[in-house]
């Protein structure tokens, strides 16, 4: 049974939901924008500052308010048949942007609610999970999860994920993007 299950009415005003959740990171305060992309089997909503510039959804940034810290956001979601659609994974990544060394993935923060049973790390991957990628202890590939134990709640619904994601991203912008606001600008 497929988990954070909407239909295809619920994905047409998703990207505006998206936008509430990282409003609380983004350098404008309703929001990045958003396109989506849809083929028969697959729809991708991702966020960008305005225009996505680049046809690679995975490339598409939006500006934090930490000057030269700059997000990437998008949700994958798979087309069942029919009216429904179950998401396969939503991605949020902190980048910072140096001049002379361009851009260093900080942080992710990840959801992959339908990973496979037999899945390496599947209890961790499933729900909300950290990697601190410019970190090499613990490993930058490791899962560090927010919701093990209350994960069935937290992938009952696109609501309660949705609920679950947020507060993710508000952790992230009270605990990493506001100590780094405080810093002076290095690029």
């Amino acid at each position: 049974m497929a988990r954070v299950v909407t239909n295809l009415t619920g994905l047409r005003s998703r990207g505006g939901t998206i936008a509430s959740v990282l409003k609380d990171i983004s350098k404008v305060n309703t929001g990045p924008a958003w396109n989506h992309r849809a083929t028969t089997r697959e729809v991708i909503i991702g966020m960008h500052g305005g225009a996505p510039g680049q046809s690679d959804y995975r490339a598409w940034r939006f500006l934090t308010f930490v000057p030269g810290i700059h997000a990437m956001y998008f949700e994958l979601w798979r087309l069942s048949g029919g009216e429904e659609a179950f998401l396969d994974r939503a991605y949020l990544s902190l980048f910072r942007i140096a001049r002379f060394e361009g851009e260093k993935e900080l942080l992710a923060l990840h959801c992959d609610p339908n990973e496979a049973d037999s899945a390496p790390h599947v209890m961790y991957k499933r729900g909300p999970h950290l990697h601190l990628l410019a970190s090499t202890f613990p490993s930058p590939h490791a899962h560090i999860p927010l919701n093990r134990c209350h994960l069935d709640q937290v992938l009952q619904s696109v609501e309660t994920f949705t609920d679950a994601f947020h507060k993710g991203v508000i952790m992230i912008k009270d605990e990493v993007l506001e100590p780094l606001s405080h810093e002076p600008i290095t690029y």
